[in-house]
């Protein structure tokens, strides 16, 4: 993990250099734009893959006189200490203060921030919700490849770019940094939801 986060710190503050080369003749902002969802798309696939569930560590704690709302937001918190949860940070950041605060101002780098933080969150419990309900129906990590999948024919046919639609929503929020607060209302949601699934079958 250390080296992919190495790898990450190398990617995040040389993408000045990356970009150009890997897009050439694209514009580096909408290249960077572009790349955002894409990552999330394959941090997704990881993910299902490879995020495990916070769940072993709290099991001692389930006989004892301890509230289910304090076990849930354990489960919550520690499912934060992720690897996954910092890639983005070491990617992103460093181009966001550099190039997108010189392009779009200070509040629109902000929510550039807080728009990958709140994706990276969405993704991390949509994918603990998913693998939870696995547990006792396979189909739910059937359903996260099939949509892996759509997703990857719709791209490869060119019948939607993910790059395009990258580029087109974080060009939006560099224009209206308040747009970026979608993204916050969907990672809430997703992890309310996944705090009511634990509430409901969490016994303490």
């Amino acid at each position: 993990m250390l080296y992919f986060l190495a790898v990450a710190v190398g990617i995040g503050f040389g993408m000045n250099i990356f970009l150009p080369k890997v897009f050439k003749g694209v514009d580096i902002l909408t290249s960077f734009n572009g790349i955002i969802l894409y990552y999330f798309a394959f941090d997704f696939v990881m993910r299902l893959q490879l995020q495990e569930l916070p769940t072993l560590s709290i099991i001692p704690y389930l006989h004892l006189k301890v509230p289910k709302y304090k076990i849930i937001g354990f489960l919550n918190i520690k499912a934060l200490f992720s690897a996954f949860n910092l890639w983005p940070i070491f990617l992103f950041f460093p181009f966001i203060f550099t190039e997108i605060i010189d392009e779009y101002g200070a509040f629109a780098a902000v929510m550039y921030v807080v728009a990958i933080l709140s994706i990276t969150v969405f993704n991390n419990y949509l994918i603990l919700y998913i693998k939870r309900k696995s547990i006792t129906n396979v189909l739910y990590t059937l359903g996260g490849f099939i949509l892996i999948a759509i997703f990857g024919a719709l791209e490869y046919f060119k019948i939607i770019s993910l790059i395009s639609v990258s580029d087109t929503v974080f060009r939006a929020i560099g224009e209206r940094p308040y747009l970026g607060f979608a993204f916050t209302i969907l990672a809430f949601a997703v992890f309310k939801i996944n705090s009511d699934f634990l509430l409901k079958n969490l016994y303490a």
